[in-house]
């Protein structure tokens, strides 16, 4: 089993909606902090989250969240190296995906991860090509 994942936006929303696969994002999060797993971010895929909940909730609710979140044994990465950049472009031009998916799929593939989603619509095809590792929360 790999120790290193990366967490899309929707396993995030999951995780904070109680819906299915919500426990798999909590298990990875305690495995995180007791087996020393290493749980990552990009800044681009929390900043989705944030908006989600500033949109369906208020800003208070998503201002909330994010006090949480940086509490959490997760890495969040914030910068965009060369290697990123290029990364991200390869899969938004070869996969037509969005914008913020293709930060998720470049910092597991830079980082060795494992991508942490319930995406199937968005990443089908990419797993399918052997690209990354995904983990499906559903």
């Amino acid at each position: 089993m790999n120790d290193c994942y990366v967490l899309d936006a929707c396993a995030v929303l999951a995780q904070l909606a109680g819906e299915e696969g919500a426990d798999v994002v909590t298990g990875l999060i305690a495995k995180a902090e007791i087996d020393g797993y290493r749980v990552l971010m990009h800044k681009a895929n929390l900043c989705e989250v944030y908006y989600d909940l500033a949109r369906s909730r208020n800003e208070a609710a998503a201002d909330e969240f994010l006090n949480t979140f940086s509490g959490l044994p997760i890495t969040i990465v914030d910068s965009i190296s060369d290697a990123l950049l290029k990364k991200i472009s390869e899969y938004k031009v070869s996969y037509r995906i969005s914008f913020a998916d293709s930060f998720a799929l470049a910092t597991a593939f830079l980082h060795d991860a494992v991508v942490v989603t319930s995406d199937h619509h968005e990443f089908d095809i990419i797993e399918q090509a052997g690209k990354l590792q995904f983990y499906w929360i559903r």
